[in-house]
């Protein structure tokens, strides 16, 4: 039978470095419930002949927003990007906009880069011209998951690597 070994109390330094990694989660998991949408969602069937736009707040956890339009009625998606953003706002530089056959759009998913919403735009139009097409989804939350992966990724990996670090010295 082996005795335990005491661990060394941790030091000063991998206190900071733990606190820094529990504030950024922290803020992170804040941002990501309380400030937009985590997650965006068209989809458009040809049986139904209806275009679903679902948003969900929380990654679905909090809150789930549907509106329902007729297929018939979307003339196209058009790309919205911001070329400086709004007074005192945060928004994000390329949105996915559904135009109507009344001249009115609707803004649908947002994106972080241009590239990443100009091609769900050429996708969506793409079905509308393709009458064999039985459906389209398009949904952003992959990108989200990505943008906030990273940094929360390195984060937790610097914060571990310096506790590590401490405790083989």
């Amino acid at each position: 039978m082996t005795a335990d070994v005491p661990r060394p109390p941790l030091d000063r330094t991998a206190k900071v470095a733990l606190g820094v990694v529990a504030l950024v989660a922290a803020a992170l998991l804040g941002f990501v419930f309380t400030l937009g949408p985590t997650g965006e969602h068209v989809s458009c069937r040809r049986a139904t002949g209806e275009c679903v736009i679902a948003e969900s707040y929380g990654f679905g956890l909090l809150r789930e927003r549907r509106l329902v339009h007729a297929q018939a009625d979307v003339v196209e998606a058009r790309l919205r990007a911001m070329v400086r953003p709004a007074m005192g706002r945060a928004r994000p530089p390329a949105v996915v906009e559904l135009v109507f056959k009344d001249g009115t759009s609707y803004p649908t998913i947002d994106f972080v880069l241009i590239p990443w919403a100009q091609s769900k735009v050429d996708e969506f139009n793409r079905y509308l011209k393709d009458p064999a097409a039985p459906e389209i989804d398009l949904d952003s939350l992959a990108p989200a998951l990505a943008v906030l992966a990273v940094p929360a990724a390195a984060v937790l990996l610097l914060g571990g690597l310096l506790v590590w670090k401490k405790r083989r010295s």
